[in-house]
C-alpha cells in the first residue's frame, strides 16, 4: 500500500501543471484555482493512494487553504478521505473532486482488479538502417512488483527488415515497418517500429509547446569537428525548472539524455561531452521537461 501523506505543494516557481482542466473556477478579483498535482488514471482494488493539491490565487501565488474537501462520485467503488486518501473497493470508474473555497479540480480514475502485465523498459518507435538496439521489457505481478522469475520472450512481425533475437537485441536491415512483440506466458505487449534510411545529414528541429505552454524556437543537431552538437536558437520558453532532454518519445523521458536547464535565447550544447556514445541518430526528439510536475511542456522532432 502506498504510504504518502497529504501535502499542499509549496513551490518557489510556478507555471507548469499536468492538470489545468476547464473545471477550475476563476474570479479575477478574489479567485484562483486548485490543482491536483499527482493525478493517477488507474487504482488497483485493495490499494490506496494519497492525492496532493496546490492552491493558487488569481496571480498564481501559493495560498494556504483554510479547508480542503474531497468527494467521490461513487464511494462504493473508490472512496476518498478528508485527507485525500483514495481506496479502491471494487471495479468501476469514478470522478474525484477536490474543493477549496468554491474552487474545484476533478480527475477520473478507473478501479481495476490486480493483474499481471508486461511493459517495455527500453524501446524506440524509430530505428535507422544499420542500427543495433536492445529492447527491454519486464513482467510485473498482480501487485505491481517486478517478477524476476518470469522470462520475457521476443518476436517480430517482419524479420526481413528487422531482426530480433531471444534477448531483445535488434538489427535494422531495410526500410519499412515492423511490430516488436514482448511476451511471457499468455501476456504480451506490442509496439510498432519504423525502419528509416539514414541520410547522415544535419537534423533540424522546430520547438512547439504542449499543455497550453507557448514554447517556441528552432535548432539543429550536427557533427562539429567530430563532436555531436545541438545548436538551439530563438528560444522563448514558459514553465519554471524545465530542462532540455534528448529522447525517443515526444512526451516521455524514458532512457532519455538530460542536457541542461531550458532558458530563453540561443546557445549550443556539446552532446558528446555529456554522452560520448551518443550519435546523430540516437534520438528522435528534443524535449522540454518540467521537473516540478514531471510533465513534458514542449518538444521538437529531429528531421531525418
Amino acid at each position: 500500500m502506498i504510504k504518502n501523506t497529504l501535502a499542499v505543494v509549496f513551490l518557489a516557481f510556478l507555471g507548469c501543471s499536468p492538470n489545468q482542466e476547464d473545471s477550475n473556477k476563476r474570479n479575477l478579483d478574489t479567485g484562483g484555482r486548485v490543482v491536483i498535482v499527482n493525478t493517477i488514471q488507474t487504482l488497483t482494488v485493495g490499494r490506496s493512494f494519497h492525492l496532493e493539491i496546490v492552491y493558487l490565487n488569481y496571480q498564481e501565488v501559493i495560498k494556504v487553504p483554510k479547508e480542503i474537501k474531497w468527494f467521490s462520485s461513487n464511494p462504493e467503488i473508490i472512496s476518498v478521505s478528508n485527507e485525500g486518501k483514495l481506496t479502491a473497493h471494487k471495479t468501476g470508474v469514478v470522478t474525484v473532486t477536490v474543493e477549496v473555497e468554491n474552487f474545484t479540480d476533478v480527475i477520473e480514475i478507473n478501479s481495476v482488479y490486480p493483474q499481471k502485465i508486461i511493459d517495455f523498459l527500453s524501446y524506440r518507435h524509430y530505428l535507422y538502417i544499420g542500427d543495433i538496439y536492445k529492447f527491454k521489457a519486464l513482467v510485473y505481478n498482480e501487485f505491481g512488483v517486478i517478477d524476476a522469475s518470469e522470462i520475457v520472450n521476443w518476436e517480430n512481425s517482419n524479420p526481413s527488415i528487422l531482426q530480433v533475437d531471444t534477448q531483445g537485441n535488434s538489427n535494422a536491415l531495410f526500410q519499412g515497418t515492423a511490430e516488436i512483440i514482448a511476451y511471457s506466458g499468455n501476456i504480451e505487449k506490442r509496439i510498432p517500429v519504423e525502419i528509416r534510411e539514414k541520410k547522415n545529414q544535419d537534423r533540424l528541429i522546430n520547438i512547439t509547446g504542449l499543455k497550453d505552454y507557448n514554447n517556441t524556437g528552432n535548432g539543429i543537431l550536427k557533427m562539429v569537428n567530430g563532436q555531436l552538437v545541438l545548436e538551439l536558437r530563438n528560444l522563448k520558453l514558459q514553465g519554471p525548472l524545465t530542462y532540455f532532454y534528448l529522447t525517443n518519445h515526444y512526451n516521455k523521458i524514458t532512457n532519455a539524455l538530460r542536457l541542461r536547464l531550458a532558458e530563453d535565447g540561443s546557445y549550443s550544447i556539446n552532446i558528446s561531452e555529456i554522452d560520448p556514445q551518443a550519435s546523430l541518430y540516437s534520438y528522435d526528439y528534443v524535449g522540454i521537461w518540467c521537473e516540478l510536475f514531471n510533465d513534458m511542456v514542449g518538444f521538437g522532432e529531429l528531421s531525418y
